[in-house]
Formats: C-alpha cells, structure tokens, sequence
C-alpha cells in the first residue's frame, strides 16, 4: 500500500512573481520544512545490524571508550552512513561502479553537515565488524576516501529502514531545502510544478514491475556470464582499463537505484539540483528509467514527453557554423571555463570562429549537417559506415554501432583514439568536423589526467542544452501560458497531452532560432496498456 504524504513545509516564507499575459503567478518556496518523526534510509536486506551489534558490543570497541563531549555510539548513526554508500550511487548517474572498484566516495565535512560528528568511530565500527571496507586513497581537492559493502552485502537488494534521530533528520531536511530553494528561485516556471505535490506514482505496480524485471535480467545475467553479480564484479577488477571499456550492467544495482527514486516520488521527496558544471536540471524525473514513466501521473492525467531526436548531434551545429557559433557566445564562455588557461588569451574566441569558419563548407560538414537536421542521423551514419565498409561482419546493430562511434568522438579523449576504433570510424566519415571536436578537446602535453579538460566539448553542448531548454524554451511556454504543466528531463519537455502540439512549436521555433534547423521530434506518451 502506498503510504501517505510527508508533511513537508510550513513556513511559506519566499515568494517569486513573474508576469505573464498580464497576470501575476506567485510560486511558493519553502524556507523551513517542518521535521519528519522519521528518515528513510537503504541498506541491504541480508544486513542484521541488530545481530552485528549483539556480537560485537560498542562499549567493547575502543574508539567508543575515548570519546569524549558526550559523543557516543549511535546505531542510527551507522544506518546513515551505510545508507550513503546505496544512496549515493543512485542519484548519480555518471557513476561508475567498476571504475571505483564499488568505493563510495565519502565527503567528511558532508557527513559532519548530517550531524554525523564523531564519525570516524562508526565508520572504523563497520570496519571492525566485516559490513565495510575502506579505500585509504585520498587526494587533496580531488577525491575522498571511499567506502563499500563486503562480498556478503554488496549485491544484495536493499530494504527501507527509518531513522528517528532529529539531529541527522533536520540537517538532511535543511540540506536538500537549500537545494530545493535555489532551483525554485532560478526556474519558478518549472518549481511551481513540483511545489503542487500533484506528480505522482502508481507505487505498487511499479515496484511489482522493478521486481519482475530484477529477476529476469539476474536470470539472464547468470546465463550470460555463467556467475554471480559479485563474481562477476570482482573477476573484472583484475582486468586491465581497455578490457572494460564495455560497461556491465548489473541488475541488482539498477533495482535498488530504481526503488529508492520510486520511493521519493511515492513519497513527494522531490529533490532537485541544478549541475554547477554545465547547468542542467536534475530531477527525480531525470534520473527515473525510462520503462518507469508509464506509472507517473500529474493531477490523475498522463503525461507526454517531447524529446529532441538525436539532440547532442544536432546542438553540436552550433559549433559548425561561424555566424552561429558567434550568435551563441555561451558556446566558447563554457570552452573557456572548462580549460581556465583559454581565459587569458583574448584572440582565442576569434581563433576559434575561424577555424569553424574555414570549415563549415567542406562536404562532410555539409552531409553531417544534412543527416543531424532529418533526424535520422544515426541510421543515416550507419549506412555511411556500411556503404565504406568500415562496420565490422559481427555487428548486428548498426544504429548502436553509430550512435557509439558518434559518442566517443563526442566524450572521449583524444589520445583514446588509439584504443577506441569507434572514433577512427567517426573521423574518417567526418574529418573535419573531427578536427573541430578534437580542437575543443584538446589536452596540452602534460595535462593531469584528473583536470578532465577534453570535457570541454561535451559540458559545452549540454550548457547549450540547458540555456536552450531551461532559460528560453520552458520560459517562454510559461509567458505564452502559465497554465501549461511542464516538466523537464534536459533534452525533453514533459507535458500534458492537450499542451503537447503548442509545446512542440515552441520547441521547434527555439531551436530553429539558436542554430538555423528546425528539428525533428519523438513524442512519447506515458501510459500503460491495459492489464499492465
């Protein structure tokens, strides 16, 4: 059964007005929330604490005998932590699990903000009683030590618990109203919609699906691999970085990612963010999977989703044509953040423009722009690749095969081109836009691998993404009619099926606009059929 609303707000003391067709819309933000009797947290099903602390008494444990300042052992002080290690990597999505060999990275100052002070002896406890393991890697500005379940927890689906402690419990409500506050202020026309508490889930059936799915793709997994998630999972550790370029995916991980978001929308925990890096806005909606959208509502009506098709192959015109990139100036600002030293060298806006400018007429700019603007570029590259005889005789999906080839051009090094055929395929059908993505990406010799500058391409398309999306598109639906219900999952505007035609004008109108095409669209309506 679904369980009732959290009570969530009292104070209604912020008010944001914006005028449209000559009305005043006033959006409630909410400075103070009121303080729930309890938190949800996640922790593995198999996990007994209770058990754990029965056999490993704390007063035993002799960081807890030192203390002092009357700090003492807290059980719900152990939930928390733990919680963070299944919570953490569910709400970021770019998180790789094998990549950080399963460790969690653990920010002290954020735990410390939870009112988790003393929190070096829970964790060393956990430690000492096999729940966890700690990475001792830790760099100054770059990454926190980390933390994982052992073998005996790490693949375990999880389960929700309650803390009841008010400490933790009001520094995780005043945390995520500061979040909270800071989306509404600078995108009203978008928070007003969360504020209703009218998004809403079918629960049940979505969690009977997520548990459906779950044992399917275990059963599946198995029979692919012919071992256990965890076996699975520590064999590759072992493997060299290129022998794991292909990512796994593993099932319990999603399920339990999943189950902690349809939890929060149950439970109208709308947590939003807005990414310092390239601007995005992120939401329980972006970070839901897409086969769960059936099972969400607004206001007891479905709801529609307007997606740019192949969006980031489109947007990156803009960085194919001189008079369009210069008409963009976010373009190159976001360029020059992501590479600090482009800030000091005034003619390398210009520098730029031209080189853009001395390109943009060549023939394989011209078809790129062609197949971008039809949206079918990617089957339209595939068949480029198949008419060269660039596709390998074992590739069966040849739109994958594109669409990846496309991708690593877009996201990965350069120097990675060495190990990724995919990117030799993407140049040698498209040379110079390739030296014009390369040139934004490019590394001086020398460049710490951590500085990531060969982001630049990628966070300067989503930049322009969120500048396109958030601060004009969505803006100006909400001048023409306030009444439209919009939601957004960045490339997409979610919509109710009466807006859905007026949306997608807007949409097209705005693009055409920013970088002279007018874009193709995917509608996708949310809904269930019938029996399901």
């Amino acid at each position: 059964m679904s369980e009732n609303k959290t009570s969530s707000t009292i104070n209604e003391s912020i008010t944001n007005q914006s005028v449209a067709n000559g009305s005043v819309i006033t959006l409630k933000v909410y400075e103070h929330r009121e303080i729930p009797p309890k938190l949800a947290v996640y922790l593995p099903e198999n996990l007994d604490l209770d058990k754990i602390i029965a056999e490993n008494p704390p007063k035993d444990f002799p960081p807890f005998q030192k203390q002092r300042n009357n700090l003492s052992f807290q059980k719900e002080k152990l939930m928390f932590i733990l919680h963070q290690i299944t919570y953490l990597t569910s709400v970021k999505k770019d998180f790789d699990y094998e990549e950080n060999a399963g460790f969690v990275p653990i920010n002290k100052e954020k735990l410390q903000k939870s009112a988790i002070h003393d929190y070096r002896p829970h964790l060393d406890y956990l430690i000492h009683c096999g729940i966890i393991i700690e990475d001792s890697q830790y760099i100054v500005g770059q990454k926190s030590k980390g933390i994982k379940f052992t073998s005996e927890y790490s693949f375990q689906k999880v389960k929700r618990k309650h803390i009841t402690r008010k400490p933790i419990i009001k520094a995780v409500i005043e945390n995520s109203t500061q979040n909270l506050i800071e989306c509404m202020e600078q995108y009203y026309y978008l928070g007003k919609w969360w504020n209703t508490q009218k998004l809403e889930i079918d629960y049940d059936a979505a969690k009977a699906f997520l548990i459906k799915e779950q044992e399917e793709k275990v059963t599946l997994f198995e029979s692919k691999y012919g071992k256990s998630e965890v076996e699975v999972f520590d064999n590759r550790l072992s493997l060299p970085p290129r022998e794991k370029r292909d990512k796994v995916k593993y099932p319990t991980k999603q399920y339990n990612a999943a189950l902690m978001l349809i939890d929060k929308l149950q439970k109208y925990e709308y947590l939003t963010k807005i990414d310092k890096t390239s601007g995005r806005f992120h939401t329980l909606l972006t970070q839901l999977p897409s086969n769960l959208r059936k099972f969400v509502t607004y206001d007891g009506k479905e709801l529609a989703g307007v997606d740019l098709v192949n969006s980031q192959p489109l947007l990156a015109n803009a960085l194919l044509n001189k008079s369009i990139f210069e008409s963009n100036p976010i373009l190159f600002h976001t360029i020059a953040q992501c590479k600090p030293y482009l800030q000091h060298l005034p003619s390398a806006s210009t520098a730029f423009a031209n080189l853009i400018g001395r390109k943009q007429n060549k023939a394989d700019v011209l078809k790129y722009r062609e197949i971008t603007s039809n949206g079918q570029y990617y089957e339209e590259f595939g068949k480029i690749l198949q008419t060269k005889g660039l596709i390998p005789s074992d590739v069966e999906d040849v739109r994958k095969f594109a669409k990846t080839a496309t991708f690593s051009s877009f996201f990965a090094r350069n120097s990675d081109a060495r190990f990724i055929k995919a990117m030799g395929l993407f140049r040698a059908s498209f040379p110079n836009v390739y030296t014009i993505f390369s040139k934004i990406k490019f590394e001086h010799k020398g460049t710490k691998r951590a500085d990531k500058l060969y982001n630049a391409l990628s966070v300067s398309l989503q930049t322009f993404e969120a500048e396109l999306f958030l601060n004009r598109i969505c803006r100006k639906i909400n001048k023409i009619n306030p009444e439209i219900v919009i939601f957004t999952i960045h490339d997409s505007v979610v919509t109710t099926p009466e807006y859905v035609e007026i949306v997608q004008q807007i949409i097209d109108g705005e693009i055409y606009n920013a970088i002279g095409i007018n874009p193709k669209f995917n509608v996708e309506h949310w809904q269930r059929k019938r029996g399901v």
